[in-house]
């Protein structure tokens, strides 16, 4: 649990910090709920492999919850 969650879709497979994050990264939306599994819709303007990480990062305060790397 966290304020201001959101998804991302990070270029860096092991981003460190909010530029790494946000810097040619796109937002899918708000983190949905803390625990489960969810669905996000990439627009299909947005080419997914582009991306490297799936990062849940609270934009309030810049920090990076966790991070997932994409295969």
């Amino acid at each position: 649990n966290g304020p201001d969650l959101f998804v991302y879709l990070s270029i860096n497979s092991d981003p460190h910090n909010g530029s790494e994050v946000t810097t040619g990264g796109h937002n899918l939306g708000r983190l949905k709920a803390p625990e489960g599994a969810f669905n996000y819709k990439i627009p299909s303007a947005v080419d997914p492999a582009r991306f490297k990480s799936v990062v849940i990062y609270c934009k309030a305060f810049s920090v990076i919850f966790s991070v997932a790397a994409l295969e």
